[in-house]
């Protein structure tokens, strides 16, 4: 299990903050841009709803997945993945795009968001502008800087039809308990299990890599359960019951 911090001393800091989300997990996915420079990415639905399935969260596609509507709920959401292109460069060239615009890596840096894990699905999102005494000026970093406790960014272009099988495996480890690099570590290695000759090139599947907090989430879903209500209501109308009948019984000593 692996996971990458830019410092030790900014993983402390940015893991003793306090997060309060509101809701559990977000998926975005633009599908088409309009941008007409940008390709269609066609699997990048399909990845953030399976996701959601296993999650039980809420999804941004299509003309939903712009970037006002992104920007007025990112900071509400436990889990966030984004499933669209993004460019990397220096602190002016560095972006994520939405359907309808893109967000700057410059723009990342004067948002919030309390998300304990932001999955940036996108090409070359952990790469970015060296500066000296800074580090890299990377996507990932400017959502770092935002308030995230751990992002999974990518290191070089990644194969959107590829990441589907890992993104699943992702967060189907991350249900059943494990920690978040442990999780990663897990759907890589099914994918090689599942996959022979040129498929199992490291250019496939390693791309991905887990920055921050690498241990367990604590899971929560976008999707309010009525249970507990029904179950507070019930008991409370049990209680009124037993009261009257006892009530009534004691009634009916007394006259006899």
């Amino acid at each position: 299990e692996i996971s990458y911090a830019y410092s030790v001393s900014h993983l402390i800091k940015n893991n003793s903050l306090e997060r309060n989300n509101e809701n559990g997990f977000l998926g975005v996915a633009p599908e088409r841009f309009s941008d007409p420079g940008l390709s269609i990415l066609k699997n990048s639905a399909k990845e953030v709803t399976s996701a959601c399935n296993v999650m039980n969260g809420e999804l941004f596609i299509g003309e939903e997945a712009s970037k006002e509507h992104f920007l007025d709920q990112m900071d509400q959401y436990q889990t966030i993945h984004l499933s669209t292109h993004a460019n990397s460069g220096s602190s002016d060239s560095t972006w994520i795009s939405f359907r309808d615009q893109k967000l700057s890596g410059n723009e990342i840096y004067g948002e919030k968001n309390d998300a304990e894990l932001i999955v940036l699905s996108a090409c070359r999102t952990s790469l970015g502008e060296m500066i000296a005494g800074e580090g890299i000026m990377s996507l990932s970093r400017a959502f770092f800087h935002a308030g995230a406790a751990s992002v999974l960014s990518t290191l070089w272009n990644v194969n959107d039809q590829v990441s589907v099988g890992i993104i699943a495996d992702f967060y189907q480890a991350l249900v059943t308990g494990k920690s978040r690099a442990a999780a990663l570590r897990t759907a890589k290695l099914n994918y090689l299990s599942s996959h022979s000759g040129s498929g199992i090139s490291p250019y496939f599947w390693s791309s991905y890599i887990m920055i921050g907090d690498g241990g367990k989430l604590n899971l929560q879903s976008s999707k309010t359960s009525s249970t507990p209500l029904l179950i507070s209501v019930f008991l409370i109308l049990g209680i009124i019951v037993f009261i009257v009948l006892m009530r009534k019984k004691s009634m009916e000593a007394k006259n006899t």
